[in-house]
């Protein structure tokens, strides 16, 4: 905040102060800036498309593996298109947007930029 001078701005500090949600180092684990409840029902919704009511441990087992292998491929399509190319940013010749395009997912990148453009207004 210092080295930019950007202690008076809001938003930066805003986001400053909120860093252990979205920085590693200030965090253990990734959680997409969702809480445990709201996790849990997105699980919920995944395996009740996926499974019939009546299902043995076997069955089960095996709707579990397949859904798990599901969720990694889509994952993994994500992280080949994020790496594949950056995003570009609406301000081309501002540093912290550039950086972000770097540093993000290309999905995360479009949220943190529509929370800037937000407080850019």
């Amino acid at each position: 905040m210092d080295k930019y001078n950007l202690e008076n701005n809001s938003w930066m500090a805003n986001l400053f102060a909120l860093r252990t949600k979205w920085a590693a180092l200030y965090r253990d684990s990734f959680i997409a800036d969702m809480n445990s409840i709201q996790r849990s029902e997105d699980m919920n919704n995944v395996f009740k498309k996926r499974f019939r009511r009546k299902l043995g441990l076997s069955e089960l087992l095996l709707e579990c593996e397949k859904v798990v292998v599901s969720l990694r491929a889509i994952e993994l399509e994500a992280d080949f298109q994020s790496r594949r190319k950056n995003p570009v940013p609406y301000i081309s010749n501002l540093p912290m947007l550039n950086t972000a395009a770097e540093s993000y997912t290309r999905r995360m990148y479009l949220e943190f930029e529509e929370e800037f453009k937000g407080d850019a207004k």
